[in-house]
């Protein structure tokens, strides 16, 4: 489960989130909506996991939202951006198999030692043939928190094949050094 110290952390950061981002000029949101919208019809159904404040919605015009995070104070947030949202951990989904056309995670399993409960049970609610894409952070000479090789173990073990990964930077802004992200997308 979620740690309290970890709830605490983004409970208490849910009151500054979008405008801490929007000061970092955090681009991940816009980034990966941009090779999605390709692969996804528009009326998709969408889940973001770990949705804090909802700031993929709005990258998705016409899809259905739903949004899942450890925090009630970030997904009260998210109601103002069209999504369904409960509080739930990512490892344990209160949704049934193959509801989503897609599922989205951005910047939050690097938050953990393993990710393969994270990505079966994003497997688990995604339709066959539908899409999963998640986010985690590498550095400018490439190296990843968590390496590729283990990204597609994982995937292989939740039966799931990659579709495609590229490597951006995300965070421009004032107080941030720029970070990199690795966008991985796989399909059921």
């Amino acid at each position: 489960m979620v740690s309290q110290k970890l709830r605490g952390r983004y409970t208490r950061w849910s009151q500054t989130y979008d405008r801490t981002a929007q000061m970092w000029e955090y681009r991940t949101p816009a980034v990966l909506a941009s090779r999605m919208r390709e692969l996804l019809p528009t009326s998709s159904r969408i889940l973001d996991c770990a949705c804090g404040t909802g700031l993929n919605g709005p990258h998705y015009p016409g899809a259905s939202l739903f949004g899942a995070d450890a925090t009630l104070a970030m997904t009260i947030h998210t109601r103002s951006r069209g999504y369904r949202s409960c509080v739930s951990d990512a490892r344990a989904l209160p949704y049934l198999d193959d509801t989503f056309d897609a599922v989205l995670c951005t910047a939050m399993l690097d938050q953990y030692r393993t990710i393969a409960p994270f990505v079966r049970e994003m497997a688990r609610v995604v339709r066959p043939d539908g899409l999963v894409a998640f986010t985690t952070f590498c550095d400018r000479e490439e190296r990843q928190h968590l390496p590729l090789r283990d990204i597609r173990e994982v995937l292989v073990q939740s039966n799931m094949h990659l579709v495609e990964t590229f490597r951006y930077a995300s965070h421009h802004g004032v107080g941030c050094p720029t970070t990199f992200f690795r966008a991985t997308i796989a399909q059921k």
